[in-house]
């Protein structure tokens, strides 16, 4: 019969289980687990939200295409921006080419 009152011998244990993998935060807390990103706007300009909810460069991320040849990127607002480098012409996506290889 129950008095209201724990036995001494009474443990209690709660477990605390790290987020699932791809998540982060707490778990029990106010706003829970959470994924990186949902959209590009919870990543820094500079970062898109990839498919598997990170924010990644890119410029770097197969995924978003990387520029070609003889070409730099840029990131400007989570898009990768290519463009061919000074005296190069063609596309950026692609390839550059050294313009006075084309001049006749």
């Amino acid at each position: 019969m129950f008095t209201g009152k724990f036995p001494r011998s009474l443990n209690i244990f709660v477990i605390f289980a790290p987020p699932p993998p791809g998540f982060f935060g707490d778990p029990y807390g106010r706003r829970g687990c959470r994924r990186e990103c949902e959209t590009h706007s919870d990543c820094s300009r500079d970062r898109a939200c990839s498919a598997e909810y990170k924010c990644v460069d890119p410029c770097r991320d197969k995924a978003y295409g990387v520029c070609g040849e003889n070409a730099r990127c840029d990131v400007k607002n989570h898009n990768a921006i290519c463009t061919c480098f000074d005296e190069y012409t063609g596309n950026p996506f692609e390839r550059c080419y050294l313009r006075e290889c084309f001049e006749m």
